[in-house]
């Protein structure tokens, strides 16, 4: 197994959409409950920044359509509990 990946090998993955959703509920939710995930908080954000970083090094030929569309609503909504 690889220990990283490049964002347009993810993109490729089967079932990117589905983890890019769990990511983002899971996310949510320990931003909600920071009281239990203090130490985590930072590096799901880190995990955020990093995946919006490589979207311009991502051709439009590799993988699902729409996956900027999708990463930007997860994102947004990161971002939205965040604040």
């Amino acid at each position: 197994l690889k220990a990283n990946y490049q964002l347009s090998e993810l993109v490729k993955a089967e079932g990117y959409m589905e983890w890019l959703e769990l990511a983002a509920s899971f996310t949510v939710q320990s931003i909600r409950n920071w009281q239990y995930s203090t130490n985590s908080i930072h590096y799901l954000l880190s995990l955020w920044g990093r995946l919006v970083a490589a979207v311009p090094y991502v051709r439009p030929e590799t993988g699902a359509q729409g996956h900027v569309q999708h990463l930007e609503k997860q994102v947004l909504l990161v971002v939205e509990t965040y604040i």
